[in-house]
């Protein structure tokens, strides 16, 4: 589990395709620990698995369906990169619960400049734009950000300087798309909710409820 917060960044070293999906090799630069091979690692929100270290360089195997719902196989060589270590216990939790499972890709659509703050617009599919709050949590990119208006297909976020300077969102240009995931607490009550309303809630039996 993540929590949205980037302290660091890594550049792509390269991207090799394979028949059945790829390997992303990533540049890390230094690390207050050394990283282990076999550890989770956030690289733009999509939580993958270290395979293999050699110096700075991390290696990390994507699959096709990976590959299929990310923007993890558009990256190129040189590419900036948002990445997160695994929480341990007691770490600080800054942000909000991420998984590092992205439901989908989003675009920046526009940009609005309000004070000192940045308020950016996206446009995703709307199957999952419904399942926004606003004044909640997304995770764009692996970025734990707060969502302002929604409509059908669009959403905004506000960002703050520390924001765009921090990660990968500050060179983030109209049309070029992220990695967008749900905040899981707004999955559960959206599939709740909707499962009521479809008539597809489960009745539990008061003589079997102590099973």
């Amino acid at each position: 589990m993540f929590t949205g917060i980037i302290l660091h960044q890594g550049k792509v070293e390269e991207l090799i395709q394979k028949e059945h999906g790829a390997v992303l090799k990533v540049r890390v630069g230094d690390w207050d620990t050394p990283i282990e091979g076999g550890e989770s690692i956030a690289n733009n929100g999509v939580c993958l698995t270290v395979a293999g270290i050699e110096d700075d360089v991390i290696s990390f195997d994507l699959l096709p369906e990976t590959l299929r719902c990310t923007t993890l196989g558009a990256l190129k060589s040189g590419a900036p990169i948002n990445l997160e270590r695994s929480l341990e216990l007691g770490d600080k939790m800054g942000g909000h619960m991420v998984f590092g499972h992205v439901d989908c890709m989003a675009r920046m659509i526009g940009t609005q400049e309000e004070g000192s703050f940045l308020v950016m617009s996206f446009e995703a599919d709307p199957e999952h734009v419904r399942m926004l709050v606003p004044k909640g949590s997304v995770a764009l990119d692996g970025i734990s950000l707060t969502v302002g208006p929604v409509r059908e297909r669009e959403f905004e976020v506000y960002l703050i300087p520390e924001t765009l300077e921090r990660t990968t969102l500050g060179t983030l240009k109209p049309g070029e798309a992220v990695n967008l995931e749900i905040d899981m607490l707004a999955r559960y009550v959206h599939q709740y909710v909707s499962a009521r309303e479809a008539g597809a809630q489960a009745e539990l039996d008061p003589a079997q409820g102590s099973r």
